[in-house]
């Protein structure tokens, strides 16, 4: 499993490159690695939810390097890792931020408000879409109440405010940037962390959700509380991944909230090289301790933002196997739909190779989504059992059927006149 989450790495970041500069790259990895790390590729590397991708320890390790000292490290909050740690053993968030974005029109709006402004905007389902994509996706899990699956499903969709680009859990971004407890504990684990990046160790039982919850109980917090926050913070790790610098730099919050936005932003950007050096044991330091996979393509945030949603929806009064069905819908609906500047294109499912890299990398994905869906609903009653992703990545791909291939044409006429066509072959 780890050789074929690495190829498929390689040859969707082939992909994405050829697409950005039109030109052919190598099918052979070995020359294709030299290809993407010669310096004409540079300035697209310098963002980090790319470089995070890369299946190298170097690329994971430059990601606190990518930084522009004209405005305060850059959009992304990718600072040196010794004057993250000054800023946050200090408290003082302005050696990093002086000043939020200067240019705000390039961040997405949604962000860009007070926390009292947050808009929750769901572009990329309709209301129409919603209820039947409900009602499509529940009756295509068996064994589950359907009707449950599928109120939960649209209970997910207005929460996690779907876009072309991402879910967006706006609710929680609320909650965290307006209440003050989230702090603390967030600066802590911030360092912990970091300290884990510099030391290049993590052990077998060491990941996210345990090193945010204990620095959560450090500052004071129950148990039962300490897990809320803990959920919250990884829901938000996981709208942004090793972007969120991006995302949370903007966010008029007020001064006391401006370590919290370097903390956010210095655990998103290690997770990537303590996931590579991690994954090797089989066990991912971005999951919780009991899920294990050797799987590793640089996209936790797959696992972590679908866990969050199930468990979410069962703290809300869902059943756990409704909330799990509806929460990996979600995931297969965002797979099916979203559209990225190219990057993403829900025709290429019907216009590339049936097994080729871009439908194994979806078949990855909801690998792990599925697993997650099913560990964030059993974590909300106190369930944790052993749960390998690598086996629902086997799973899927033995499941799935060789189709010829379509035109664009014909692909993208099935999406818009008849969409139940669609996602019954996308099923396949």
């Amino acid at each position: 499993m780890a050789k074929f989450c690495n190829e498929t790495a390689w040859d969707i970041l082939k992909y994405e490159k050829e697409f950005q500069r039109d030109h052919q790259l190598s099918a052979d990895p070995t020359i294709l690695k030299q290809q993407l790390t010669k310096t004409e590729f540079k300035d697209d590397y310098d963002e980090p939810w790319v470089m995070s991708r890369i299946p190298l320890l170097s690329a994971r390790e430059h990601l606190f390097s990518i930084s522009d000292e004209s405005d305060n490290c850059g959009r992304y909050i990718a600072c040196s890792i010794s004057s993250l740690k000054t800023s946050l053993q200090t408290k003082n968030a302005s050696l990093i931020l002086n000043h939020v974005a200067k240019d705000m029109n390039s961040y997405p709006s949604r962000y860009m408000k007070t926390p009292d402004q947050f808009k929750a905007g769901t572009d990329l389902v309709s209301g129409l879409q919603k209820n039947l994509g409900a009602m499509a996706f529940c009756s295509s899990i068996g064994g589950l109440d359907v009707f449950g699956c599928v109120n939960s499903f649209k209970n997910i969709v207005d929460f996690a405010a779907p876009s072309s680009e991402s879910l967006t859990p706006v609710p929680v971004f609320k909650e965290v940037f307006t209440n003050k407890k989230y702090i603390e504990g967030a600066r802590i684990a911030a360092l912990k962390i970091l300290n884990r990046f510099q030391d290049s160790k993590v052990s077998t039982k060491a990941n996210l959700h345990d090193d945010i919850y204990d620095s959560y109980i450090k500052t004071g917090m129950s148990p039962s509380e300490a897990e809320d926050a803990s959920w919250n913070i990884i829901a938000i790790l996981a709208a942004g991944g090793p972007n969120l610098g991006s995302r949370v730099k903007p966010i008029k919050a007020g001064d006391d909230f401006e370590i919290l936005k370097v903390a956010l932003s210095s655990i998103s950007l290690a997770i990537p090289k303590l996931d590579f050096i991690s994954t090797k044991a089989g066990h991912q330091y971005s999951m919780p301790g009991n899920i294990s996979t050797t799987c590793d393509i640089g996209k936790p945030y797959h696992f972590l933002m679908t866990a969050f949603l199930a468990r979410n929806e069962v703290k809300n009064g869902a059943t756990p196997k409704a909330a799990a069905a509806a929460a990996y819908s979600t995931q297969k609906a965002y797979e099916m739909m979203t559209s990225q500047g190219g990057a993403r294109d829900p025709n290429r499912v019907f216009t590339s190779d049936s097994f080729g890299s871009w439908n194994n990398m979806i078949r990855i994905d909801t690998g792990f989504s599925s697993t997650a869906a099913v560990y964030g609903a059993n974590s909300a009653i106190g369930k944790n059992k052993d749960l390998n992703i690598d086996t629902g990545i086997r799973k899927i791909v033995s499941d799935g059927t060789m189709l010829p291939r379509m035109s664009v044409a014909v692909a993208d006429g099935i999406w818009k006149n008849m969409p139940p066509i669609g996602y019954y072959r996308w099923q396949k």
